[in-house]
């Protein structure tokens, strides 16, 4: 194990280590000496956006700022805090859109279901007018057959003396 700057790290690590160091600071620095930002660090690790309230953000803010008095380097963290202010903003936006997406399709189905009832109710309305003629054309055909069968049955018993006799029958 090697010594960089109070750290004992493996050989292999002591690239990743310099790295870290210059590009953020002592941040084992900041942890040691803020135990509050580490719990805090851990509930986000822990928690989803949806579950980050914006107060707890905002306190994070303040403590950062605390942290950057420190001359510890922070750039990095409110950079992070600030994703994670953007996004969960994007995501409550996102949800408003979404509220309003269905809202709208609501009334797309709506409209949809309006029309189709209109259509349903004017082909309704053209069956009971075919149904209504449908029954006066009956009516009249019943009628007609009706005459037809009394004028029928007058003809015939008019010509039933006729068929099985002699025209000159009971005129003598």
């Amino acid at each position: 194990m090697d010594t960089i700057e109070g750290y004992q790290v493996k050989p292999e690590f002591i690239p990743m280590l310099r790295k870290i160091l210059s590009k953020h600071g002592d941040v084992m620095e900041m942890f040691l000496r803020i135990p509050w930002y580490s719990q805090r660090y851990s509930e986000l690790q822990d928690k989803g956006l949806d579950k980050i309230t914006e107060d707890e953000l905002r306190n994070m803010f303040g403590v950062a700022n605390e942290i950057k008095n420190m001359k510890v380097n922070t750039e990095w963290l409110f950079l992070r805090l600030e994703e994670i202010l953007e996004a969960r903003q994007i995501l409550g936006q996102s949800g408003i859109l979404k509220e309003e997406k269905d809202n709208n399709r609501k009334k797309e189905c709506e409209a949809e279901k309006k029309a189709v009832e209109a259509k349903f109710r004017l082909i309704c309305d053209k069956i009971r007018c075919k149904e209504i003629a449908s029954k006066e054309k009956l009516a009249r055909e019943e009628d007609e057959s009706a005459r037809i069968s009394e004028t029928t049955m007058n003809a015939k018993s008019k010509i039933r003396r006729f068929v099985n006799y002699s025209s000159a029958d009971g005129l003598f």
